[in-house]
């Protein structure tokens, strides 16, 4: 088993091992910084909090009349609130705030080989692309809550969400110049359709209509089956590629399935500790939720992109 990932790691090219250890060492150094500096005085979550909900509002004021807005400026409220006629039609928390989006957005660019001119060009335009993208969808929100609230759930963990990462997804495609076929694109699309749907039916589905019908260890085997279903997707649509791109797509999940175990041993040890508690639950909810399947499915794609392209320059 060891010789076989040791053997699977030297087929992996240089240029996608450095990325794979520079991604690594940025994730961890991150989450310390924030969690233990940056968070605790809410910098800069709550002057970006307020600039989000401040520019959803001025484009709700485009279609509403008195659109009003509630800004958060101390560290125990950490939501901003839209009101239209005085009602609240949506709250803007710092999860919200595509903080951690323009962070991994802005990793990815250092963690790639490029010249820093390039890397500051796509810096430059990448930041407002993407705070417009998440100013749109919190005005989306915002509207299907006074006129369609059914949708809101689904819209707001997935279909935006999944919106989001795909626009930032373009734009790592356009920074690491490659293309794919139209019989790529099919497949990948329908792979993550897939794991979409499958990560929205456990979490919200399972893990929270049918709670009082099904006992907690049923729902934990249905959080299971979805974990390696979405993983055994992800592993066919990459079948065709060389054998260390499905070690890296299998390590990747066993990583998110030891920080879950972790982190959730973490939240159990710091039970004295509320502020380390709340911290350690939030970043392990991360990782039971959709957003590994996605982003490393978009990672694997563009790194195996990346290679294929290498593979015929060498030939």
């Amino acid at each position: 088993m060891l010789e076989q990932l040791k053997s699977a790691y030297n087929k992996v090219p240089p240029v996608i091992r450095s990325f794979l250890v520079r991604a690594l060492l940025i994730f961890v150094a991150w989450q310390l910084l924030y969690v233990f500096v940056l968070a605790p005085i809410r910098v800069p979550d709550r002057q970006l909090t307020n600039l989000t909900t401040f520019s959803t509002s001025r484009l709700l004021s485009v279609f509403y009349d008195k659109v009003d807005v509630i800004y958060t400026n101390h560290n125990k409220i950490r939501t901003a609130i839209v009101v239209i006629n005085n009602k609240k039609v949506i709250g803007v928390a710092d999860p919200c705030n595509a903080l951690e989006i323009y962070v991994l957005y802005i990793a990815f660019l250092f963690c790639f080989p490029g010249t820093m001119k390039r890397r500051a060009l796509f810096i430059a335009g990448g930041i407002p692309y993407i705070f417009i993208i998440n100013t749109i969808r919190c005005a989306l929100i915002a509207w299907l809550n006074i006129n369609h609230r059914g949708w809101v759930d689904i819209s707001h963990h997935y279909i935006f969400t999944a919106a989001v990462y795909l626009a930032i997804f373009y734009l790592w495609v356009l920074y690491t110049r490659q293309g794919y076929d139209v019989a790529g694109k099919v497949t990948f699309i329908v792979s993550l359709l897939c794991i979409l749907f499958l990560s929205w039916a456990n979490v919200n589905y399972f893990g929270n209509n049918l709670t009082n019908r099904f006992s907690f260890a049923v729902n934990q085997a249905v959080h299971a089956v979805v974990f390696v279903a979405t993983w055994f997707i992800g592993y066919l649509n990459w079948r065709k590629n060389e054998k260390w791109v499905r070690w890296l797509w299998s390590a990747l999940y066993m990583m998110a399935a030891v920080v879950f175990v972790v982190l959730s041993g973490a939240c159990y040890a710091a039970h004295g500790n509320r502020m380390l508690m709340r911290y350690a639950a939030e970043v392990r909810n991360i990782f039971s939720g959709h957003l590994p399947f996605l982003v490393f499915f978009l990672f694997l794609q563009i790194i195996t992109g990346v290679s294929n392209r290498l593979n015929k320059q060498a030939s």
